[in-house]
């Protein structure tokens, strides 16, 4: 199962309950996200990246050329981003997750590892117990 799958059954499961998510797959209009999200009465997206590991500098793109955000997928968020829209990069690298908001798409595939933490309105790293899953959900349920 490709890693993107993965990260998808993990974040629906995780945030089963809190609202309404449905995966994605336009082949029409190129970079759209790959979950549409309702949560306490905020509608957004979340565009899904994966890797399985960190890198061994700090200094390396953690999504580097292979995980990266495409052209398209960039314009789609920054578009969004630019009309206040809830629109969120998920992203996970070993057992590390981020939410980042769709204005620092342009940022997100030459991002270090602390440049993502940096980026981020949430982050994970390890196991996601109840109260983490619910600061998730809060966290996407906040508009623009």
């Amino acid at each position: 199962m490709a890693k993107e799958a993965v990260l998808w059954q993990w974040l629906r499961s995780g945030l089963q309950g809190y609202g309404h998510l449905v995966r994605i797959e336009n082949l029409v209009a190129a970079g759209t996200p790959d979950v549409n999200f309702a949560i306490a009465g905020n509608d957004g997206w979340i565009e899904l990246k994966s890797t399985a590991t960190l890198p061994k500098r700090s200094a390396t793109a953690v999504f580097g050329s292979s995980h990266n955000l495409g052209p398209e997928q960039i314009e789609w968020l920054v578009q969004r981003a630019q009309h206040s829209s809830s629109a969120f990069i998920g992203a996970r690298a070993a057992a590390v997750f981020w939410l980042i908001p769709a204005a620092h798409a342009t940022l997100f595939n030459s991002a270090s590892l602390v440049r993502l933490n940096e980026l981020a309105v949430f982050k994970r790293n390890g196991r996601m117990a109840a109260d983490d899953w619910a600061e998730c959900a809060r966290v996407l349920a906040k508009r623009g």
